[in-house]
Formats: C-alpha cells, structure tokens, sequence
C-alpha cells in the first residue's frame, strides 16, 4: 500500500473518515492494477499478482473496519468482491506448484522427472488457462464494483447528540484497540498448533497474521514502530504460507492419482464391454497410466513440511511468539 497516499493527519481523523480514506486507497490500487492486467503485457508477469493481492488486502480492510462503516458496504457488494478475488486462487495456486515442481525436477532420479515433468504440462495449462480467467473477468466485474464500492465509500453522515454522545474518538485510539484484539486472535491460533496435523489452526494462523499485518502497514509512513513489526509477520506469513502451499499441492497429487487411476477403471471397463482383447486392455491402461516418481513427489513435499514446520516451532510456537505479541500490544498502547 501507498503510505504517502494518505493524509499526514489520518490518525487523528475520526475512525469513520480514516477507514474510508484508507478504503478508497486500497481500491485506487486494485484498479492500477486493473488497468495492468487487461493490457495483457507480456512482460508484467506481476499484474496478476498486484490485482489479487489488492483485492485481498481491500477485504481485509473492510472486514476489520466494518464497525466504523456503518451499512456502508452491504452484504451484496461484499460477495462480489469476494467471488472476484477468490477467481484469482487457481492461478495463484497452480503459480506456487508449478515454482515448487520446477525447482525439484532437477534433482529427481530420471525415471521420477517424467513424472514432474507430466505434472508440470497439465499445471501449465491450468495457470494458462485460469490467468486469462482471472483477465476476463476483472475485464468484465471490476469497473461496476470498483464505482458502486467508491460512490458508498466517498461520503458518509455522523450525528452527534451534544447532550449524550460520547467524547470523539481518534483513528488512531480506535486502530490501536483494534490491533490489540487482532494480536490476541493470533495469540490463539498460534497456540492451537502443536503438530503438522494441525492443518486448520495452521491456516487460521495464516489469515490472522495477514489481517494483522494489513492494519499495522500503513502506519509504516507515520511511525517508525510498525515497520519492524511488519517484516515479521512477513516472515510469519512466509513459513505458514509454506506449510500451506505445500498441503495443497499434496492434495493436488492426490486428486490427480485419484483422476487417474479412475480413467483406468474407465478404460479397462469400456474395453471389456467390447470384448477388447487382454493385450488391448493393457495399452489401454499403459496410455491412462501416470508416469512414475508421483509418490517420491509426496515424499519430497513431505520432508518439506517437517523443515518448515521445526523452523516455526523455533520461531513462533509454544510461546515463542510472545515477545513479538506484547511489542504488537505496546505499539498500539502508543496509537
């Protein structure tokens, strides 16, 4: 996010206009890159990237300043926002496999690389196909949601009764209650892992440190406090996201065995119902067969998990994240 984009005084604003302001920001940006995407420029690999990651952190925004929004974005256009975001994850997620498989192909046995290197085709296509998915439809969705979001977000009416209204609240007063509550959040799900089993508080640790961090970015630009704060839920992010990817792409090993082992069915049952011959029903099953090496794949991802996973229990579990936790809650004290 563009710190500098914000007004130099957004913390001493009221919570209703500094949340606005800093929406409207998030929603500048998703339609930058936007506008990057639809070029369809062959060399800004990133534009993608930049589109989801503003979607995400714009839905973040409004998640954890709903209180102070008011009806200003209704359940409808909250969907839309996030079915458009969610269209980008199979690109995103076929980007990370295919990253991960290419590095690990070299240092296959030869017979296991044409198990990869089958992998690596059909993912190709799938990034291929699902990136010009993600292109139509930002295409098509964006423009209406970026004007509906920005006309409800542009304005807004407080009423203060001079008689009974509480005293005025700052941004920054509200902000920092708000990041004590969201610390505490990951305080929990951190201590609700205790094994690579865990895979649901994992992922609830993920998002917590992410939401975490997106309220701490922008006050990188008006205190230095919160940039050191920042990289380490970075680096947070980066060992959970690892621990993720991986789960994930060994689930996309499994349905791929599993698609391939019933196109053998398939086939071989087709075959018998013809009164194909047992030569016939072994080519058959040799062309639907997957190359080998898939279960050293699982292997490799396997050993993967239990070096990240040992690198955050040194880093962040059974208590290690406390120290980094109360610097959280001491900052937002000084908000």
């Amino acid at each position: 996010m563009t710190e500098s984009a914000l007004p130099a005084d957004f913390l001493t604003r009221s919570p209703e206009e500094s949340a606005r302001l800093q929406a409207l920001q998030l929603l500048t940006e998703a339609a930058q890159a936007k506008e990057r995407l639809v070029l369809v420029d062959p060399d800004d690999e990133e534009a993608l990237h930049d589109f989801r990651v503003a979607l995400r952190r714009l839905r973040s925004t409004l998640r954890a300043y709903r209180p102070v929004m008011a009806d200003a974005v209704p359940r409808k256009l909250q969907r839309r926002l996030a079915n458009l975001a969610d269209s980008t994850n199979a690109a995103r997620d076929a980007e990370v496999q295919l990253d991960w498989l290419r590095r690990t192909e070299k240092d296959l046995p030869g017979p296991a690389r044409r198990g990869a290197a089958w992998l690596i085709a059909g993912l190709e296509a799938v990034e291929e196909s699902e990136r010009e998915r993600g292109r139509s439809r930002a295409a098509a969705r964006f423009d209406k949601l970026d004007a509906a979001l920005r006309k409800r977000l542009q304005s807004f009416r407080v009423e203060y009764d001079l008689g009974h209204s509480p005293p005025r609240r700052t941004f920054g007063a509200w902000l920092g209650a708000l990041l004590v509550e969201h610390a505490a959040e990951l305080r929990e799900d951190l201590g609700a892992i205790s094994s690579l089993a865990d895979v649901e508080a994992s992922h609830r640790a993920r998002i917590a440190a992410k939401r975490l961090r997106y309220l701490l970015e922008p006050l990188r630009a008006c205190s230095e406090g919160a940039a050191p704060l920042v990289e380490r839920l970075k680096s947070l992010q980066d060992e959970l996201g690892d621990l993720h990817d991986a789960q994930v792409l060994v689930q996309t090993l499994a349905d791929t065995l599993a698609e391939a082992a019933a196109e053998r069915a398939r086939q071989r049952v087709d075959l018998a119902l013809q009164h194909g011959s047992t030569s016939s029903l072994a080519r058959a099953a040799g062309r639907a067969a997957t190359p080998p090496g898939f279960l050293l794949l699982v292997d490799r991802l396997q050993a993967e998990q239990i070096k990240v996973f040992i690198a955050l229990q040194r880093h962040w579990l059974t208590g290690k994240s406390e120290p980094f936790l109360d610097d959280v809650e001491q900052f937002a004290r000084t908000l």
